[in-house]
């Protein structure tokens, strides 16, 4: 692997983890473990190569990539997520095997073969000398030595046997031997000092492609019950792909995730404010409650598998986008009655303006009458005979009080519709700030 990694400089290191000896790009666990183990990669290129091996399952045609897009931030976080746990437990196996001194053994068959002449016994060159082979990819020498190399380590280094017997399994798989490769994940499984959800992973793998299907689906139903995780990775596995009892085995989960996430938003609706409406009074549209149920069930339809696995985490996104249907509903109401409050204040104003005018003309005519009395008053003290005529007078103080009268009826004058407005306006304000939304 190592001399096959220097020549192929130009490789990305995500492809060369992934099909480690040319085998076609999937996600593996055991060749980025294996990869980690020999070459001390870094976290980031793990990282970068988990995360192009799940998007070959989770996101390979373009309606998943659409369902992933819808969610965006939600499913990136998700996917993230899993890809970190991932990384974590590869890093933690590795932790517990002898890297450097498989790191440190030759690179050359021949050399491993004249050492272990002298030393028959050394299960960490049995091991590293079926690698080799391996990438030789002569199957049956790496058969032999990984076998060896689990036999002779179960005693010493019990953590060293369980990952020969897994890499044994693997041999052992690629040579479509495959009640060989289950035996050998069974005694794996006998060998592992703690429960491990890859290797149970594995073996259900395994069981499958022994045409054990009714044992794999169970033991696929426990590996759920016990890591939620790996009903995703399994979702994707090529090799549950193509049975027939797998894909009813999905859809089942599937529905029930969907029933699930139907229950938990029921509750959810019964338990928000939003439920005490009169959501078609409230939108001005009939059987809102409906078409927001329908559109739950479409949008569950189309979730992503990372998210739909998730009951609760699904159903509060979905419990969210429903509030968030109803806010723009109730955006796009309170939008029409600032429009319509506009229009009938901009008739209120002219009218206001109006009333504005006959009281500027009254005050003109009072200061114009009073002159006129003043002029009278004064024509008379000096003995002129200025008569102003009092009828005209009368008719004039008449008319002041009418347009006094009418412009301060047009001045404060509101129409009864945009009264109903602007109160109908203030109570949706009032209801969204009561359930917590923002209605702008």
């Amino acid at each position: 692997m190592s001399v096959k990694y220097q020549e192929q400089s130009n490789t990305p290191i995500s492809t060369t983890i992934l099909a480690p000896d040319g085998q076609p790009r999937a996600f593996h666990r055991i060749n980025i473990e294996y990869f980690a183990l020999y070459h001390n990669t870094r976290t980031q290129d793990l990282s970068k190569a988990v995360s192009q091996g799940m998007k070959l399952g989770f996101l390979a045609t373009t309606r998943q990539r659409e369902c992933a897009s819808q969610w965006k931030s939600d499913y990136n976080h998700t996917f993230k997520t899993l890809c970190e746990q991932t990384i974590f437990d590869i890093n933690q196996l590795v932790s517990k095997l002898p890297c450097e001194e498989l790191r440190s053994l030759s690179k050359s068959t021949d050399a491993i073969k004249e050492q272990l002449i002298q030393t028959p016994n050394d299960y960490l060159r049995h091991f590293h000398i079926a690698w080799l082979y391996l990438l030789k990819k002569d199957l049956k020498q790496a058969d032999l030595h990984f076998n060896i190399a689990a036999l002779q380590s179960q005693k010493d280094n019990p953590e060293l046997a369980c990952f020969a017997l897994r890499h044994l399994a693997e041999v052992r798989y690629r040579a479509q031997r495959y009640p060989q490769a289950l035996l050998a994940i069974k005694t794996a499984k006998a060998v592992a000092a703690h429960y491990d959800a890859e290797l149970h992973f594995e073996y259900v793998r395994m069981l499958a492609l022994a045409n054990r299907t009714s044992e794999s689906l169970k033991q696929l139903s426990l590996l759920i019950n016990k890591s939620p995780k790996y009903e995703s990775l399994a979702s994707i596995e090529t090799d549950f792909k193509r049975n027939p009892s797998f894909k009813r085995f999905f859809v089942t989960l599937s529905q029930r995730h969907m029933q699930n996430i139907l229950s938990e938003l029921h509750k959810q609706w019964e338990n928000d404010p939003i439920n005490l409406l009169d959501l078609d009074k409230e939108l001005g549209a009939p059987n809102s409650l409906g078409t927001i149920k329908q559109k739950q069930v479409n949008t569950i339809k189309e979730l992503p598998e990372l998210l739909l696995s998730d009951d609760n985490q699904s159903s509060h996104l979905i419990h969210q986008q429903s509030r968030q249907f109803v806010m723009n509903a109730l955006n796009v109401r309170n939008q029409c009655f600032v429009q319509d409050i506009e229009q009938h204040q901009y008739c209120a104003s002219r009218v206001h303006k109006a009333g504005q005018w006959l009281i500027y003309s009254s005050i003109v005519a009072i200061v114009a009458l009073v002159l006129s009395y003043a002029i009278s008053s004064i024509a008379a003290t000096l003995g002129h005979n200025l008569v102003v005529n009092g009828s005209v007078q009368t008719i004039v103080l008449v008319t002041v009080g009418v347009l006094i009268v009418v412009g301060m009826t047009l001045l404060y004058f509101t129409p009864t519709k945009l009264k109903n407005l602007l109160k109908k306006k203030q109570q949706l304000e009032h209801l969204s700030s009561k359930l917590g939304l923002s209605v702008g």
